[in-house]
């Protein structure tokens, strides 16, 4: 991917220089070198980034530990979901079985998503589900390639055994 970002930017240049008659006789002919070392320089930056991400190595997209669950599993995850505010978890389907969620209820919605999310107008649409009985919190389970079933457990699991935290919905 390197190898043609860097032939782009190479091409880009040789048509600035060399300026061939057949190309530049168009109005559009002298954007053509500019275009190919730009698009190049933009090729070439984004290859760079996803290898150090690649380089990185994979994150967890799901912690669970003693302060709580730790969600990354996408652009709207939340981050620390602490023991003391999971009043329980409900395992739904979506789009015909393919997609499953673990939804968490929380025991004080307000004040933990008031710390968990930055983003009022986020925070305000959380807060309307949670007014409404539902869960604000939905982890998607088919991001870490497992059952939705099987990561409401071992929440379960995991929570029961922390000091404290007794389920009140499932």
């Amino acid at each position: 991917m390197i190898a043609v970002a860097l032939a782009t930017i190479c091409a880009g240049i040789v048509l600035m220089v060399w300026q061939p008659d057949f190309i530049y006789s168009t109005r559009r002919g002298s954007v053509l070198g500019p275009g190919l070392v730009v698009a190049g320089a933009v090729g070439a930056l984004a290859t760079l980034v996803s290898f150090a991400r690649h380089e990185k190595g994979p994150r967890p997209r799901v912690v669970i530990d003693d302060r709580g669950v730790h969600d990354a599993t996408g652009p709207k995850a939340v981050g620390l979901i602490p023991w003391e505010e999971i009043a329980g978890l409900r395992v739904v389907s979506a789009n015909s079985g393919r997609n499953q969620y673990v939804h968490v209820f929380l025991r004080h919605p307000e004040q933990a998503l008031a710390q968990m999310i930055a983003d009022p107008r986020r925070r305000q649409a959380m807060l309307k589900r949670a007014s409404r009985n539902q869960a604000p919190i939905a982890i998607d389970s088919r991001v870490l390639g497992l059952p939705g079933v099987s990561l409401a457990t071992v929440i379960r699991e995991e929570g029961e055994q922390r000091v404290g935290w007794e389920p009140t919905a499932s």
